[in-house]
């Protein structure tokens, strides 16, 4: 009985001490707690910067073969593809394989174009032909598609089936007997060539070829 007792007054002195909570004490609960200092500025300086354009990254590598298009992205010539602007992804791209040998081939494209431009001056100023006052690229162009047509063995006629294509690309041809007017202009500069690598009997070769196919 005296137990009994004791307990109902422990029970009732523990229910004396406690209450209902206060809207206060509630809010002062859900209050998630956060970091102090600036967020932004360690973030910033952990990864870098958060964003930045085509253009800036292209100055980062300094590489001569790509260009900024569409705003913000980044070509490569080399490669004719679009290339990611995120610097590790760029960095791989321009150190893989194939990118330095599509680099290479297209240098040496590059100077056999200037190499064409520079005898056509050389040639206008001879001859003056047809056509001269036409863009340098036009003439570079047209060229190298009747050089293609004499290698493989291709009648200059046959051109006709390729105009249509050529000007969608935004390098027009122009009629069969123009382009055949370009064949002396090939063959003088083969001679010089022929003449100035003193290649021998395959530079005969390459000179009989020619001339008959003229």
């Amino acid at each position: 009985m005296k137990e009994n007792q004791e307990r109902e007054r422990e029970v009732q002195s523990v229910l004396g001490v406690l209450r209902a909570p206060k809207a206060s004490d509630l809010a002062r609960t859900r209050k998630i707690s956060a970091n102090s200092g600036d967020k932004t500025k360690s973030t910033s300086a952990a990864y870098g910067p958060k964003h930045i354009s085509a253009k800036q990254r292209i100055e980062e590598f300094k590489n001569k073969s790509l260009m900024v298009i569409r705003g913000n992205e980044i070509f490569c010539h080399s490669y004719k593809e679009k290339v990611a602007v995120k610097k590790s992804n760029l960095g791989a791209h321009l150190s893989s394989k194939k990118h330095k040998l599509n680099k290479n081939k297209r240098a040496k494209t590059n100077k056999r174009e200037e190499e064409i431009a520079n005898a056509w001056c050389k040639y206008d100023e001879e001859k003056h032909p047809v056509g001269e006052t036409l863009p340098t690229s036009t003439r570079v162009f047209r060229v190298k598609v009747v050089q293609s047509f004499l290698k493989s063995g291709t009648p200059i006629n046959r051109l006709e089936y390729f105009r249509d294509l050529s000007e969608e690309a935004g390098m027009p041809l122009t009629s069969t007997p123009s382009m055949r007017q370009l064949i002396p202009f090939i063959l003088e500069e083969e001679y010089k060539s022929v003449a100035e690598e003193a290649m021998g009997q395959e530079s005969e070769h390459n000179l009989c070829w020619y001339h008959q196919r003229w």
